[in-house]
């Protein structure tokens, strides 16, 4: 009882604040009904608010209200209907449910002025329990609306649709291509302008353009983005002559798909496949090219060009952008310029959500002969990175009885780098 009291109070709250709510902003009362852990029934509703269509609609389209439940007035209602059918559409199946028939609301079940509405129709076609191809009026069934609705809930072949919508309208034909029903050729409304921004947003895979579209350099060369890593990697495959295009692979490199943070770097392998596979001698010598491919993936630093992996201008701009990428250093680069590799250290410290695989690679990475040097040591201690229990078997650790590196260790713990021992630490 204490249960049921303390649910049908809540109801009451619930209720309550959405009546003041609708009272003083029409507007709320959507917003208020799309609250996922709000269910109510219509007996429940304020008679004030059950004689607000806005309400009522809001209801339906937050699924808060069964249609079932509604007067006979707003069971009428062409845009009731409406709301009804595009929270169908919108919700998933599973959450859809009730007694008499739940909140999916059956075709047959919806009176004959909202059947024969378009405004109602085309909503239906996409949602559950909605109509078949054959319940929709024949007056209907070449509208551009209806028949791009009923192809998307597969209720309707592709052989069916006129062939004027076919030829003539852009999206049907262009969802009948993406869905490789029809090939970009046999259908002419997709002009040139439409497919390269579809490309650049990577709504149509490379190899469904056009014949003369996929041959076409000045076409790829026109794509000015790309949201999608395969779609220049189609280009690149055919056009030896973008390999080395500066400006293609900057077009790349700026594009959305490449746009990671730092920390997610050492996950993801674009842009360095791209890089690895096609890009030639003089873009990995490209300073402005290289040293972003870098920022974006620190991975990407071992492509570099040996005469510019060792160029200090682009290492601290490198290393600015992508610390990891100490690990990638040559050795001997790494030893020409101390300061830059503390610098390195320094921004790694400042990364606290890196992983402990990231840093146990970077400590791999470092030369060696620095692990021998206290000071070296000491700066590592200082940046905050642990205590480096990874290091390789043949580094001696001269500085494993120093008193003052352990309490630095101690003063800046990273959680997996320094055992949480207290007679470890003392000695």
């Amino acid at each position: 009882m204490y249960n049921e009291r303390s649910i049908h109070s809540r109801k009451e709250d619930e209720v309550t604040t959405l009546r003041r709510q609708v009272a003083e902003w029409k507007e709320v009362a959507e917003k208020a009904m799309l609250r996922q852990n709000l269910k109510l029934e219509w007996e429940d509703v304020p008679l004030e608010l059950q004689n607000d269509r806005d309400f009522v609609i809001a209801a339906l389209r937050g699924n808060k209200l069964s249609w079932y439940s509604l007067s006979d007035k707003w069971k009428a209602d062409v845009g009731v209907a409406v709301a009804t059918m595009e929270s169908q559409a919108m919700w998933p199946t599973h959450w859809l449910g009730d007694r008499r028939g739940g909140r999916r609301v059956k075709w047959q079940d919806l009176p004959v002025k909202c059947q024969t509405s378009l405004d109602v129709v085309v909503p239906a076609l996409r949602a559950v329990e909605g109509p078949r191809w054959n319940d929709v009026p024949v007056w209907f069934r070449s509208d551009p609306n209806v028949v791009l609705a009923a192809l998307e809930r597969n209720k309707l072949r592709w052989r069916d649709v006129p062939t004027e919508l076919q030829q003539n309208n852009r999206e049907i034909a262009f969802l009948a291509l993406v869905l490789q029903w029809t090939s970009a050729d046999d259908c002419p409304c997709l002009d040139r302008e439409f497919l390269r921004e579809a490309v650049e947003g990577a709504k149509v895979s490379w190899d469904l353009l056009p014949t003369d579209l996929r041959d076409d350099v000045g076409f790829a060369r026109s794509c000015s983005r790309f949201a999608n890593e395969d779609i220049p990697r189609k280009i690149l495959q055919p056009f030896p002559v973008l390999r080395q295009d500066v400006s293609f692979w900057q077009k790349v490199l700026d594009s959305t798909f490449s746009q990671q943070s730092l920390l997610e770097l050492d996950v993801v392998d674009v842009p360095e496949a791209l890089l690895r596979a096609y890009a030639p001698q003089e873009i990995r010598s490209d300073r402005d090219i290289m040293t972003r491919a870098c920022g974006l993936n620190a991975k990407t630093f071992p492509l570099v060009h040996p005469t510019l992996g060792s160029d200090r201008e682009f290492l601290d701009a490198v290393l600015e952008q992508s610390p990891q990428a100490l690990q990638y250093m040559h050795h001997n680069t790494q030893l020409l310029y101390p300061d830059l590799v503390q610098s390195a250290l320094t921004s790694l410290g400042r990364l606290h959500e890196i992983g402990s695989v990231v840093l146990r690679t970077v400590i791999e990475g470092i030369a060696p002969s620095l692990w021998d040097h206290r000071d070296f040591v000491l700066n590592w201690a200082s940046s905050g990175l642990g205590f480096p229990e990874h290091l390789p078997k043949e580094i001696s650790m001269p500085w494993r009885e120093d008193k003052e590196l352990f309490l630095l260790f101690a003063k800046h713990p990273r959680k997996g780098f320094l055992r949480n021992d207290e007679d470890f630490i003392c000695r």
